[in-house]
């Protein structure tokens, strides 16, 4: 039996994983066209508010899974979350190109989103029951969009009006 040191190894591996993941898939397909250097404040408020969607849309995978039923707490979509809590934080002339982009990217951050959701639940049931590895499962997802949700706070406090 594995110890639980590699198990949290394995999740601290997993939350890194899918942070640079989501970032990845927004600045790949379309924020880095839409000529935002991520090292200006509008390429850090994107890269912010990119990944705290995608986490939406992970926390919206894994309450349809097998473990949805250990995470009941609602979250908003992404287009919601967009329009009433992105879109009003960046300058009037960035809202269409992030609209576009993040329409864009659906598809792609909700296949990245049910692959991740399906690679940290199999990792937990690997070392618990299904009940425990649920219920570990939803621990992780809701930390990993704590996390984003806390980086696009910050972002939002330090780069939004620049």
């Amino acid at each position: 039996m594995r110890s639980n040191t590699e198990f949290s190894t394995r999740v601290e591996s997993t939350k890194v994983s899918t942070r640079l993941l989501i970032v990845g898939i927004l600045f790949a397909s379309g924020l880095a066209a839409a000529q935002v250097p991520s090292q200006t404040p509008l390429g850090k408020l994107s890269e912010a508010a990119g990944t705290y969607l995608g986490t939406l849309d992970l926390l919206q995978v894994f309450q349809r899974s097998e473990c949805g039923y250990a995470l009941t707490k609602s979250f908003p979509s992404i287009q919601s979350a967009l329009d009433s809590e992105v879109l009003p934080t960046f300058p009037q002339y960035a809202r269409s190109e992030l609209t576009r982009t993040i329409d864009g990217l659906r598809t792609p951050i909700h296949s990245q989103s049910e692959d991740m959701v399906r690679k940290i639940i199999d990792g937990a049931k690997q070392r618990q029951d299904a009940k425990t590895a649920c219920g570990l499962a939803a621990g992780l997802a809701m930390s990993i969009s704590g996390n984003a949700y806390e980086s696009w706070l910050t972002a939002k406090r330090q780069y939004a009006g620049r």
